[in-house]
């Protein structure tokens, strides 16, 4: 007996109801994930991309504060065990010197940031000149600025989010000058008009015409420069908290702002607890855009005061980028090779409780803030100059850690598989190490002669 298989109608019905599943999913997650936070804020290639700020915004938009403690600790305590494991290991480890097995780390880790750059480039750079011209100036201020001896290491930390003010303000400001031509355009398209009376009408309806379609390009680079989505009016209607919960999410940050700058100013000296804690709450609330943006601000404070080497830096970034969860869990490695446990856990909850707190305080606000028209041309040039500080730190890495011309085939090949034939982070990363082992004196021997010989 032959049971009847289900007809073409059956399949139809059954795609419609699969459409509008996705529909309505996609729907809920662009309410949630629009919200800005100061870990994240460049565009995604999906909906369903994973972060750890995005993921804290759906949480407290279910749940409120719980949702977002909940969603926090699903989505980071995997990576943050694995990612402290490596920080203890890391501390047996000669610090200046890497076994020749992890000599293919470093290179590995440092063409991904390669990679990330393109991708995001292509998104937010677009054909724009003036974002070009952004990044180019940030990667090149920020290379000198690293570099300046003169420039104490506590300085950059202030110095990055100006530039990334300046960055919004110059798209904000092309933004307003296309604003302003358009509307001389439509005056003068009007005054021709009116100086001829029998074309007055066809002529004015012209320049009408023009003008909503000069406005209408203005928006949509706006919204294209953004990666933005179409929430609907009553995405925000259900946010599950209290306005007293986002008033005292915002007094802690700024009450701890204010500890930090008096402790600043008074030249008073922080246990070493209290310092890993504030020294990443400052770098949890001031990077913006994709996790490599941190780097720079890690390494001034974390490899410059000398609380771990570079070589074990990179280590633990090539790591990272092979496990699930946040970028932000470096965190972990870096404290608990600098203070065992104790640091590993207040390294995390120091770089993390910023967004949460800003997530709880944004939130409630956001629908507001959203409406607002110059909110996305501003955040297309702070997206911009972030791009620029991903430049910055590729650059500056590759010339520490491609020594050789062994390292730098590993660099080119993790580059490769992961740029342009579209494998994982995970399989570049372990291609790059294999490829690295092979090479080392350990194995062939190939390619060890340095680029550049230490000065005697």
């Amino acid at each position: 007996m032959t049971l009847p298989g289900p007809t073409s109608s059956e399949f139809c019905v059954a795609g419609k109801l699969s459409e509008e599943f996705r529909r309505r999913v996609k729907e809920k997650m662009e309410g949630a994930l629009e919200i800005p936070s100061p870990t994240q804020r460049f565009p995604r290639d999906t909906y369903y991309s994973a972060s750890s700020p995005s993921l804290k915004t759906v949480g407290t938009y279910r749940a409120g504060v719980l949702g977002a403690l909940v969603a926090f600790l699903c989505f980071t305590l995997p990576s943050f065990i694995i990612m402290l494991l490596a920080g203890l290991g890391a501390t047996h480890m000669d610090p200046n010197h890497i076994p020749d097995w992890m000599s293919g780390l470093a290179p590995a880790a440092t063409a991904l940031i390669f990679v990330a750059f393109a991708n995001l480039g292509k998104k937010i750079v677009g054909g724009s000149p003036l974002k070009a011209s952004i990044v180019l100036g940030s990667s090149s201020i920020t290379l000198l600025v690293q570099n300046e001896s003169r420039i104490p290491a506590r300085a950059i930390m202030w110095i990055l989010p100006l530039m990334l003010l300046v960055g919004g303000s110059l798209t904000l400001g092309e933004k307003v000058f296309k604003e302003y031509r358009a509307r001389k355009q439509q005056a003068a398209a009007e005054a021709r008009a009116l100086s001829a009376p029998e074309q007055g009408e066809g002529r004015i309806t012209e320049a009408s015409t023009t003008q909503t379609g000069t406005a209408a390009t203005i928006n949509t680079e706006d919204a294209s420069s953004m990666g933005s989505t179409a929430v609907t009016s009553d995405t925000y209607d259900r946010v599950p908290m209290s306005k007293w919960s986002s008033m005292v999410a915002f007094l802690l940050i700024v009450g701890f702002l204010l500890y930090l700058l008096a402790m600043h100013v008074a030249k008073q000296t922080m246990g070493a607890l209290m310092h890993i804690f504030s020294s990443f709450f400052i770098v949890g609330i001031t990077i913006y855009g994709g996790g490599q943006v941190m780097l720079p601000l890690l390494v001034s404070v974390a490899v410059d005061p000398g609380w771990l080497s570079m070589d074990q830096f990179m280590v633990g970034f090539a790591v990272i980028q092979m496990m699930p969860g946040p970028l932000s869990n470096l965190a972990a490695y870096i404290g608990a090779i600098y203070m065992g446990v104790p640091g590993a856990v207040v390294g995390v909850i120091g770089f993390f409780l910023p967004g949460i707190l800003l997530v709880i305080a944004l939130l409630p606000l956001w629908d507001k803030v959203r409406k607002v028209s110059n909110v996305r041309p501003f955040l297309a040039g702070v997206n911009a100059m972030g791009l620029g500080l991903i430049l910055a730190v590729g650059i500056a890495l590759y010339l520490k850690m491609v020594r050789n011309p062994a390292a730098a085939v590993v660099n080119i090949i993790t580059a490769c598989l992961v740029g342009y034939l579209g494998y994982s982070s995970l399989v570049g990363v372990l291609v790059g190490a294999l490829v690295g082992f092979l090479l080392s004196p350990t194995c062939l021997s190939w390619g060890q002669e340095p680029y550049l010989l230490p000065k005697s």
